[in-house]
């Protein structure tokens, strides 16, 4: 199975309040995400997590949590990765591959899917007026920023006579992951 996440913010105390999480501590935040991740990921599965997976944690941190997690990880590179980047032989044991943007051939359902990720939401990523292309993205979280999106729903109402229209999927701030 494969699934998709964004922005966790481990070791980040001002996710707790900037995404309304409902935890006392970074120590029961932490702790409630690997529950969750183990509850869904098994060990054969893969994550694709589209940046921000820590915030200003150590590597020992880093280490600590990674090594709890099941499932391989595709990193994609977000904006607050300054601990993981500063540790070559951590990413490298703890990830599969690692990116800043990717696309990949997906098939659900017998019909085949391009899917675009990237830490960032992209107004014009390829493909995006194809009606099997879906576009991932974390960063906005479910704040405000979230209504970025808008610019989704402005492009297709501009674009309204053609039968496409861009699909683009948040899947960060939640301490849940969606499947693929």
């Amino acid at each position: 199975m494969d699934y998709i996440i964004s922005d966790l913010h481990f070791t980040h105390k001002n996710s707790i309040k900037f995404d309304k999480r409902p935890f006392e501590s970074i120590q029961e935040m932490n702790k409630r995400l690997i529950e969750n991740w183990n509850h869904k990921v098994q060990p054969n599965d893969t994550v694709y997590v589209l940046g921000d997976m820590f915030y200003r944690a150590k590597n020992e941190e880093i280490e600590e949590i990674t090594n709890q997690l099941n499932g391989g990880i595709i990193y994609i590179w977000g904006n607050h990765e300054k601990g993981l980047k500063s540790n070559q032989r951590l990413v490298l044991e703890k990830f599969k591959e690692t990116h800043t943007y990717l696309e990949l051939p997906y098939t659900f359902n017998q019909t085949k899917y391009r899917i675009v990720m990237n830490h960032y939401p992209i107004p014009m990523f390829n493909g995006h007026f194809g009606k099997h292309t879906i576009h991932f993205y974390g960063h906005v979280h479910t704040t405000e920023e979230q209504l970025l999106t808008v610019y989704q729903q402005l492009m297709n109402f501009t674009n309204s006579n053609r039968k496409e229209s861009h699909l683009m999927l948040n899947v960060g701030g939640n301490d849940e992951l969606d499947e693929l």
